[in-house]
């Protein structure tokens, strides 16, 4: 948990190939750094005072939260993901009031239609 509590991250989408999917993020410290942790595989391990949820696959670095703490990331759904493949994701924001001064928010774990 952070200065606002514990950051969500919730996604919407059908994650059919070529449909727009939307990772929505609040929560979080106001205008603050962040990441988001994409993996194929859950890692469910002990960091900086949190559990990181996915294996890191891809680390997608400097992005930021807004005025009110949230970020909002959209894009198309990749027609290369076979039915059935399971992505994690979780963000992790810089934060002073927070343990190791970053928090996390929850992982979602999605699973191509």
């Amino acid at each position: 948990a952070g200065v606002n509590g514990v950051p969500t991250l919730i996604g919407s989408g059908s994650l059919q190939a070529g449909t727009t999917a939307t990772l929505q993020l609040t929560g979080a410290a106001p205008v603050a750094p962040a990441a988001l942790i994409i993996g194929a595989t859950p890692a469910f391990t002990p960091f900086l005072g949190g559990v990181l949820v996915p294996t890191p696959t891809l680390v997608l670095v400097g992005l930021a939260t807004d005025a009110t703490g949230a970020l909002s990331l959209a894009g198309t759904w990749p027609p290369a993901i076979p039915t059935g493949t399971t992505v994690y994701f979780q963000a992790w924001i810089q934060d002073a009031a927070a343990v190791f001064g970053t928090a996390a928010s929850n992982g979602l774990e999605l699973i191509a239609p």
